[in-house]
Formats: C-alpha cells, sequence, structure tokens
C-alpha cells in the first residue's frame, strides 16, 4: 500500500511537474563526481544504462522519492538478469546550487556489500529481470535526504555510475534453486544521469476533483409476497 501511495504522488514523465536530464546532459561541475564513463562497458555484458526521474519540488513533509529506471540498450536477444542493491540511495550524489557553483552534500547512508554468491529462490531478492529494450522501474526512498535538505534550495541529484558483477544471461524461472556468482565481466551501468529540484516546507497537495453530477433518485420497488403479504423495499443500484 505504502509504495502504491508513494507512486501516485509522484508525477509522471509526461507531466511537466516532472523533471529528468538524459544520461550525459550533466552540469559542468558534477562532471568530476562520475565513476563510470561509456567507455567502462564491456562488450561480452548486457548494456544497462539508469534514469532517475522526479517533481520539480519535494516537500519535506510528503514521502520523499524518485523514480529509477533500468533500461536494457543491446541487441542480444537473450534475457539478462543481475544484483541490484537495495540501498542504491547510498550511492547517489547530492549536490547543493550555491552563488559559486555546485556543493556536495554528505548524507548519512550506510552502503551494503554486494554478496560473492546469490542463491535464487522464490523470493527473488534483489534482481531485476530485463528483456532487449525493455526497461524496469521503481521508487527509490530517501530517507536520509530529510536530515540535509533545506527548504528554499536547489539541489542536482547525480548518479556517478556503478557495476554489479552478479549477472547471467537467462531468466529468473531459469534460475531458480540456483545459486549466482561474481564474473569477472561486470555490467556497467554509466553515470551521468542526474535531476535537479527544489525543497519546500510542507505537504504536496493535489487539486481536489470537480463535483459529480446529482444522480438520479434510486427507484423503490416493492414485491409481494403471497405468503406473509409483506412489502419487501430493494433499491436498485445497491
Amino acid at each position: 500500500m505504502l509504495l502504491g501511495a508513494l507512486h501516485m504522488s509522484i508525477a509522471h514523465p509526461e507531466d511537466p511537474r516532472c523533471h529528468c536530464v538524459e544520461k550525459g546532459k550533466t552540469d559542468a561541475d558534477s562532471g568530476p563526481y562520475l565513476r563510470l564513463a561509456e567507455q567502462s562497458q564491456q562488450s561480452d555484458t548486457p548494456v544497462v544504462s539508469l534514469e532517475l526521474k522526479a517533481p520539480e519540488t519535494l516537500f519535506l513533509e510528503s514521502p520523499l522519492a524518485l523514480e529509477v529506471i533500468l533500461r536494457r540498450n543491446d541487441t542480444d536477444p537473450r534475457s539478462c538478469i543481475f544484483y541490484w542493491p537495495p540501498d542504491i540511495a547510498a550511492r547517489f550524489v547530492l549536490l547543493r546550487h550555491t552563488s559559486h557553483g555546485l556543493e556536495r552534500v554528505e548524507v548519512a547512508e550506510r552502503r551494503s556489500e554486494a554478496p560473492d554468491v546469490l542463491y535464487v529462490g522464490d523470493w527473488r531478492q534483489y534482481l531485476f529481470e530485463l528483456q532487449p529494450h525493455e526497461s524496469s522501474r521503481y521508487l527509490e526512498l530517501l530517507h536520509s535526504y530529510r536530515r540535509v535538505l533545506r527548504p528554499g534550495e536547489r539541489y542536482e541529484l547525480l548518479w556517478p555510475g556503478a557495476k554489479t558483477c552478479i549477472w547471467d544471461w537467462g531468466d529468473i524461472q531459469d534460475h531458480l534453486d540456483m545459486e549466482l556468482r561474481r564474473r569477472e565481466s561486470c555490467i556497467s551501468i554509466v553515470g551521468g544521469s542526474n535531476i535537479s529540484f527544489t525543497v519546500e516546507e510542507g505537504e504536496r497537495t493535489f487539486p481536489s476533483p470537480e463535483p459529480s453530477p446529482p444522480s438520479e433518485p434510486l427507484s423503490r420497488v416493492y414485491v409481494c409476497t403471497l405468503s406473509t403479504q409483506v412489502l419487501l423495499p430493494f433499491f436498485f443500484g445497491c
């Protein structure tokens, strides 16, 4: 229920309130924080990119979340699965806009280490499956960011890039009750995707729906039973 409610509070990508920057369209000041460039992608692995989307304004008393989109960009006809850490928010770089440029803001976020071996069970923990040219999206909560965000300030959130070395060709169903191990060839999800947003006090508000036109009165029907001669009211539409 919580995830569903959060999803409703995030503007749709086509909504004018939603802001995203295409991969590579970063501010010049964010360049030093990029860890992986396009050239780091290995030829024998799936090509996966990451995009970020969020409203132009985030409110401190509403859930802080953004949309993460993982997209498959290669032409290999096989499916692929890969490990994706549960604390991906700890890998973002938060930058604050100042009169002197972008200033990094440290966020106390714990990062988990990727396991060497991952058992694939029915729970399918931390695994994504992508077909060629397919994308998968989810909401990433920014719990720890609330402590460092200031009302009235504008920020930039940057994906610096990362690698995942637990992956394989095929789908999750093919790997049930099997173990995935770290590989020498890792999937490199290059950095560059970023979003800009302003922080405000209060909660996000939504316009009230227009009132519905008055409905016609319900028809009342009396049915007479021969045995008791009792009138039983029935209401259509109930």
